[in-house]
């Protein structure tokens, strides 16, 4: 039979449109036993607030952080997002419509303001994706030079200041012009490589063009073989030039343990204010730059998820935040490897007074370089959206670039830079550059030595192979050498030592798990015909 039963409806008693008052603001009309009503006309009024938006299930605002509410990577006077609270909302709705109870003004009920918040899907407000303080690109090739909200993007622009007006239709020369010109900028720098400046260049389009990336963007990790060469003053002048700013730093944590759940607290902070920017300043040596939290927003292509800290609860985020990192002698996980540039400096003098200013191309800025890029920031983010949107009135022309998990960023960034007569930044990858990770350094030794405790390649237990690499001594016996150092030595770095005698076997079978079918150089780590036993097989 057909359901006869009358749709459910949401309008009051009087069903008439609501009335407006004097300054032309909609009245709602206070009634007990009304609150879908009043809440749908809250909202619909929410419509012309200028300052209110939706991110992910919040209502949430755009203020400039106070110096009290300044935390690391979010500068005081840098445009963050807030959600907003019951007080927040009750003022807005206070703005948006004239409240009337028995015709008489009133406030909006706690009860609606409640209701409203509580919906977590606002359809008629405008979701916000991130905050820009420069002219950015769109993913069309459009630039977004009108300051507010931008539709297409949902990305908010908060100009930082004046700019210039750019340019309709770049050529290949002005391209060429405008990369010589962003090279120039960080030319004193003593980079290992050529791909060193091209990385720089690289994180400065890629802070000023996040929007135009539908997808992922890797970290820039600024190494160094010393203290006092620059690698956190390369990450100021980049966020200098893009944000107005230096880049708010946060501490890379000294201790292995407990370490991811700390970066994890820190993202989800990041996340939530819509920071452009965050640097993770003075690596530590003790402790590789990577981990499960750091890896998947390197990953993530627009949202990433969240443990809020203290809750079981898990909040999926925008993520438009650009990573850089800054260390000596920096070691990344295995599984940052592919996630990561790493451009290295290699600095000749002890301390950053010690460099002789002859050294410098640029002597006028030595010293001074962050007030330099400031005084040329439209110079500069200028020839940045010329260089990008050059190559894109060119057709996007490949280049031969290619990184897995990063195609939009490769095709967009690395080919214009290299389209524009620059070195290629993917040069900078570790593997690449030919640096692996500590993890990887050890897997490859045990897939070159493994097979000479296990011959016939059948598989021979962890148990078995630590009973002849470390065999039991009488007091004071030494143990005859027998080549298997450097495998000892790689099992002692995948496994700590137990007992002061052998690695963890529990530790080490995890760590041939966590490895198992990875291929290097045609090799890798398989189970084997026995239970609880390891080969290494040939690939193909």
């Amino acid at each position: 039979t057909s359901d006869t039963r009358p749709a459910l409806r949401v309008v009051g008693a009087d069903e008439q449109a609501p009335t407006t008052d004097r300054f032309g603001r909609p009245m709602i009309h206070v009634r007990k036993g009304e609150l879908p009503r009043m809440c749908e006309q809250a909202i619909a009024a929410l419509t012309t607030a200028p300052d209110l938006y939706t991110r992910e299930g919040s209502l949430v605002h755009v203020a400039h952080a106070t110096a009290e509410e300044a935390a690391p990577a979010i500068q005081a006077g840098a445009p963050r997002i807030y959600p907003v609270t019951p007080p927040g909302l009750t003022e807005r709705l206070s703005h948006v419509a004239a409240w009337q109870r028995s015709d008489r003004p009133d406030d909006p009920p706690p009860m609606v303001v409640g209701a409203v918040l509580a919906r977590r899907v606002w359809p008629a407000l405008r979701p916000l994706a991130g905050i820009v303080q420069a002219p950015t690109l769109r993913p069309d090739g459009s630039l977004i030079t009108a300051a507010g909200y931008d539709p297409s993007t949902a990305m908010l622009y908060a100009p930082s200041e004046t700019w210039p007006e750019q340019p309709d239709e770049p050529s290949h020369d002005d391209a060429r012009q405008a990369l010589a010109d962003l090279l120039d900028a960080f030319v004193d720098f003593p980079w290992e490589t050529t791909a060193g400046p091209s990385c720089a260049v690289a994180a400065l389009l890629t802070v000023l063009a996040r929007p135009a990336v539908l997808g992922a963007v890797p970290a820039f990790v600024f190494d160094a073989n010393s203290p006092a060469s620059g690698k956190t003053l390369v990450a100021d002048t980049i966020a200098t030039i893009a944000t107005g700013r230096e880049a708010g730093r946060h501490s890379y944590p000294q201790d292995p343990k407990g370490s991811d759940a700390e970066i994890s607290k820190a993202l989800t902070a990041y996340a939530m204010a819509g920071t452009q920017i965050v640097c993770f300043d003075n690596l530590s040596p003790d402790n590789v730059f990577g981990g499960p939290a750091i890896e998947s927003v390197l990953t993530a292509r627009d949202t990433a998820s969240f443990r809020i800290l203290g809750k079981s609860e898990v909040v999926t985020l925008p993520w438009r935040t650009v990573v850089l990192a800054t260390g000596n002698n920096v070691e990344v996980s295995r599984d940052c490897e592919r996630r990561a540039l790493v451009p290295r400096f290699l600095a000749r003098w002890e301390t950053a007074d010690a460099r002789p200013l002859s050294s410098f191309q640029h002597q006028d800025r030595a010293g001074r370089l962050v007030q330099w890029a400031r005084s040329q920031r439209g110079h500069l983010v200028t020839c940045a959206l010329v260089l990008l949107r050059a190559y894109h009135l060119a057709g996007r022309p490949s280049q031969g670039l290619r990184w897995a998990s990063f195609e939009e960023w490769t095709e967009l960034v690395p080919s214009a830079i290299v389209w524009a007569g620059g070195a290629s930044p993917l040069a900078a990858r570790p593997a690449e550059s030919g640096r692996v990770s500590p993890e990887r350094a050890a897997l490859m030794v045990v897939l070159r030595d493994w097979p000479r405790l296990d011959p016939e390649g059948n598989g021979v237990t962890i148990k078995a192979v630590l009973a002849l690499l470390y065999p039991e001594l009488r007091h004071g016996e030494q143990q005859p050498p027998d080549g298997f150092d450097e495998l000892r030595g790689a099992l002692e770095d995948l496994a700590p030592i137990r007992n002061g005698r052998t690695p963890d076997p529990v530790r080490l079978s995890g760590a041939f798990r966590r490895t198992r079918q990875v291929a290097i150089s045609g090799r890798a780590i398989e189970a084997g015909e026995k239970a609880r036993t390891w080969r290494v097989a040939v690939v193909t």
